[in-house]
C-alpha cells in the first residue's frame, strides 16, 4: 500500500484564476492516477476526497468535498474542480478564509470509484489563487472583504492595529475618525483643527457629528 500511496498520483495545480464580480469558487485540479506498480489507471472511473487543513498538515478542518466519477483518460489524467464535489457536513467552500494560516491539501482516492479511500499525502497550498484570497480579504491585509464576511472567529478576527500606530477612517479621502489611547473622535473632520493634547485629540476627548470639535483648543 506504501508504493500506491508513492506513485498514483502526479499532481499539478492549476491556480489560473481571474478576478471578476462573481469570484468563481473553485480551483482546478489535474492528477495522474497509477496502480500499485505504477501503470496508469487508463480510461476508468475513480473517485477522489480533498480536504482542506488549517495550519498544519493535521489541523483544524477547514473543508471536505467527495468527488466521483471522475474519468481518467488514456493517460490515467483526470481534471476536477476543487470547490465543485459534494461537501462533507457543512463545510462549504466559500467560507474558507485563505488569509488567515497556512492551508494544507489532503488528497484520499479510490481506484474503483467507490469511497474506500487511500491517503495519498498532504502538501501545503504555497501559493492561495489570488481571487479567493481577494474575495475574504482586502488588498493588502488579510481577514475582512467589501462586501461581508463568514467564518469569522471571536477573539481572533478583529478591526484594528497591533503596532503602535493609531487608527484613523476616512471618507472622500479625509480623515473621518481617529482612535487613540484616550481618545476618540466618529465624524466627518471630528476634531480636526484640535491644537491641544495629543496630535490627534485632547486625552480623554470624544466627539461625534460632522465638524464635531473642529476648531477645539482645550
Amino acid at each position: 500500500m506504501k508504493s500506491l500511496k508513492h506513485t498514483i498520483f502526479s499532481v499539478y495545480m492549476l491556480a489560473a484564476l481571474g478576478l471578476s464580480a462573481q469570484v468563481p469558487q473553485q480551483i482546478n485540479y489535474q492528477a495522474v492516477a497509477r496502480n500499485a506498480v505504477g501503470l496508469v489507471l487508463a480510461n476508468q472511473s475513480v473517485s477522489v476526497r480533498f480536504t482542506i487543513h488549517d495550519a498544519t498538515p493535521t489541523g483544524a478542518i477547514d473543508y471536505q468535498e467527495v468527488q466521483t466519477g471522475l474519468s481518467t483518460n488514456q493517460f490515467g489524467l483526470f481534471t476536477c474542480a476543487i470547490g465543485a464535489g459534494a461537501p462533507v457536513g457543512s463545510y462549504t467552500f466559500p467560507a474558507i478564509v485563505w488569509g488567515t494560516n497556512a492551508k494544507y491539501l489532503q488528497v484520499e482516492l479510490d481506484p474503483s470509484g467507490g469511497t474506500n479511500y487511500v491517503d495519498m499525502g498532504t502538501t501545503q497550498l504555497n501559493a492561495v489563487p489570488y481571487a479567493l484570497y481577494a474575495a475574504s480579504s482586502p488588498a493588502g491585509t488579510a481577514g475582512w472583504g467589501l462586501t461581508g464576511n463568514t467564518g469569522t472567529r471571536y477573539g481572533t478576527d478583529f478591526i484594528g492595529t497591533k503596532d503602535t500606530i493609531n487608527l484613523m477612517f476616512r471618507i472622500y479621502d479625509s480623515i473621518a475618525g481617529r482612535i487613540e489611547p484616550g481618545n476618540a473622535s466618529l465624524g466627518y473632520l471630528a476634531l480636526d483643527n484640535n491644537t491641544t493634547g495629543s496630535v490627534y485629540a485632547r486625552e480623554d476627548t470624544h466627539a461625534c457629528g460632522g465638524n464635531a470639535g473642529e476648531t477645539s483648543d482645550v
